[in-house]
């Protein structure tokens, strides 16, 4: 991770952090960097009196262009967030079977219905069809022992329905038919000039030189490194 500082207070804020416990404290230009876990994190979040920010890296990559970095972030999986978006309604079916008993119990979609004298299964889906008629989730049908449930508009990846019973011998088993269509939105962000900074960390060795004396007589070649961290303004 890289606590950001002022220019001048990279030793005092490395001493901070290895006063709180963060491993591997390392100054560098304008920032520090230190290992440590999520708890270290939040610790530095809440604990650092000279850090401006604490910025957890996310992608490590070398570039040689602007084209380089370009390509690099973009190779960075965001994991953009999205939001449901179902377009088309779920449908489900629930089968009742088995040996039903009077006083037994029988539930679906928080619905519950008691057998009475007629004990059959027909009679405990007839029930429940009645029950879930007014239901705001699901529109109900019935076909013998078995209840189809299908979204309403608006209700659209309800998903399927909990089903219940106390019955000893008695079943009652839920299935899909129809997966809900859902088709994620992404949540979009719009960036305004300014709404990425980055900073200038510095490199250990910023600057090397090599002679080739073999090559065109004796050539030098100057090797330059910048280390850079980009993040959204003000996180």
């Amino acid at each position: 991770m890289i606590a950001k500082t002022f220019m001048g207070l990279e030793q005092v804020l490395a001493k901070e952090l290895t006063e709180l416990g963060a491993d591997d404290v390392q100054a560098g230009r304008r920032m520090v960097s230190f290992k440590g876990d999520k708890e270290m994190m939040y610790r530095a979040n809440f604990s650092l009196h000279t850090a401006i920010r604490i910025l957890k890296p996310i992608k490590h990559f070398k570039a040689h262009s602007a084209d380089d970095v370009y390509e690099g972030i973009k190779s960075v999986d965001d994991s953009m967030p999205t939001i449901d978006n179902y377009t088309a309604a779920g449908v489900y079916t629930v089968t009742i079977g088995g040996t039903v008993v009077t006083g037994e119990k029988f539930s679906v979609a928080g619905e519950e219905v008691t057998v009475g004298d007629t004990q059959t299964p027909t009679a405990v889906a007839t029930l429940l069809a009645t029950a879930l008629g007014s239901d705001e989730r699901y529109s109900v049908s019935r076909t013998n022992a078995v209840l189809t449930l299908t979204e309403k508009s608006g209700k659209y990846g309800t998903g399927e329905p909990v089903c219940t019973t106390n019955s000893v011998a008695g079943t009652i088993t839920p299935a899909t038919t129809t997966e809900p269509a859902n088709t994620p939105k992404y949540i979009t962000y719009v960036f305004g000039d300014g709404a990425i900074e980055y900073t200038n960390c510095g490199a250990k060795v910023p600057y090397e030189m090599s002679r080739d004396p073999k090559t065109n007589g004796g050539q030098d070649t100057l090797y330059s490194r910048q280390r850079k961290c980009f993040a959204p303004y003000g996180i």
